[in-house]
This record gives C-alpha cells, sequence and structure tokens, in this order.
C-alpha cells in the first residue's frame, strides 16, 4: 500500500489495552476469523505458519476468493465504522499506524483507503499516559461534513507543539488537503514550554509539499493555549477543497 505521509511524533509506550479495547483486536491465524457484513461472509486468515502474509477473503459462489492482502499484521480490528457510513470497517496496526480497509456496501467488498494514524482511529497503544479524557478524545479524527466527508485530525507533543491534518474520505480513498503545524519553545523564565507560531499548507494531488506557493496562513502569534485547529478547519475547510 502506498504511504501518503505521516508525522512521526514522540510517544511513550502504554500497555495496548490501557483504554479498554482489548476485546477489538484479532490476532491472524491460519484457521482464520469468519464474520458477516452486510450478509456477506468474510474471512482474514494468515496464509500459513511459515509466511507473514494475511489475506482478506469473500465467499461468493460457494468458495473463497482473495479480494486483499497485508503483510506483517501483529493485530486488527474489524469492528469500527471508520467513515460512518454505518458498516464496520477493517483496521490493520503497523506499530504506529493502520492501513484501512473501507467497507463498500453497493459492491460488497473492502476497499484499500490508506494511512491512518494510531489517534486517528483513537487507539491507546502507542499513547502517552498523561493524555486522558477530553484530551485523549480529541485526539481521534472528527467529522467536518459527512456527505462530503471531510475529517481533521489532531496530533499533540508534551512540548506543545501539534500537528492537525485535514482529509477527505472520497471514493473510500483518504486524501490529504491541508495540514497545521503549531510550534512552541522552550521558556526559561517559564521552566516549560510555550506555543510560539504556527504555519498552514495546502496539500495538493495528496502530496505535501513545504513551499511557499502552498502556504495558506502563517500564524505569527499563538496564545497561551495554542492555536484553535478545530474553528479554523470547521471554518476554512472550503479553501482546501480539490
Amino acid at each position: 500500500m502506498k504511504k501518503v505521509f505521516t508525522i512521526l511524533l514522540t510517544f511513550t509506550f502504554c500497555n495496548p489495552f490501557c483504554k479498554g479495547q482489548a476485546s477489538d483486536f484479532h490476532w491472524p491465524s491460519v484457521k482464520g476469523d469468519t464474520f458477516y457484513v452486510n450478509k456477506v461472509k468474510f474471512k482474514i486468515r494468515l496464509e500459513d505458519t511459515t509466511k507473514e502474509n494475511v489475506v482478506i477473503e469473500k465467499f461468493e459462489n460457494n468458495k473463497w476468493k482473495t479480494i486483499d492482502s497485508f503483510f506483517d499484521a501483529a493485530k486488527y480490528i474489524r469492528s469500527i465504522d471508520i467513515d460512518k457510513n454505518g458498516f464496520p470497517d477493517i483496521a490493520v496496526w503497523q506499530k504506529l499506524s493502520y492501513d484501512v480497509y473501507l467497507f463498500n456496501p453497493q459492491n460488497n467488498i473492502f476497499v484499500s483507503s490508506g494511512e491512518y494514524s494510531t489517534r486517528d482511529l483513537n487507539d491507546s497503544i502507542y499513547y502517552d499516559l498523561t493524555y486522558t479524557g477530553k484530551e485523549f478524545d480529541e485526539q481521534k479524527m472528527q467529522l467536518i461534513d459527512k456527505d462530503l466527508g471531510l475529517f481533521f485530525d489532531y496530533q499533540p507533543e508534551k512540548s506543545g507543539q501539534f500537528v492537525s491534518h485535514l482529509f477527505q474520505i472520497k471514493n473510500y480513498k483518504r486524501i490529504e488537503l491541508g495540514v497545521i503545524f503549531q510550534f512552541a519553545i522552550y521558556s526559561e523564565r517559564n521552566k516549560k514550554y510555550e506555543p510560539k507560531n504556527g504555519i498552514i499548507y495546502k496539500i495538493n494531488n495528496n502530496q505535501l509539499a513545504m513551499v511557499k506557493e502552498n502556504i495558506v496562513k502563517t500564524i505569527e502569534r499563538v496564545g497561551e493555549h495554542g492555536f484553535d485547529y478545530s474553528t479554523y478547519w470547521k471554518n476554512n475547510w472550503r479553501k482546501f477543497l480539490q
């Protein structure tokens, strides 16, 4: 699967199930994990014990048919509706991100959507334990417009810096539209990191190019509580649609 782009942040390891999501995870096996979506039978299975290739299969015409595969999957989730269309999707854990397969109910098939951060799906595996409650919930992807499939996310660091993406799920594919970077500096006077400034880029053709032509806004001064990324995306998403 092609990687769009990934912003890697620093995380502190947390018990995989410190948020109480243990029942949502499945581990690939040779026997396979059989389940139904929209009355159609699917299976996720490990090809054999000597390989790390995992296949997604669909049962049709009285036989199993491979519809996609992924490599080196430690575990996966198949009970989360990522694109909010009312059907469960598959998210394959790849340490700092998930490879996502969205369910298309018209064709009764799972479609490879792209790479999503663990925070987009509100996964606690690599969350810092200091993020709890409201802070934790804010870090999952947030819906702006269901008809357009518009979302934004929020990936903070303890230093006060953060990254926030605006993206669209169109034809089951994730399309990056824009990104906000907020920077911070350490204040010797106050003995803590404080927000400083930021920059907002428009993303064209699903590729981030940090060039002057793609700068939508330069944030010269950030308040004590940081730049309000949520309000900005909700009020300005039209500037980024392609």
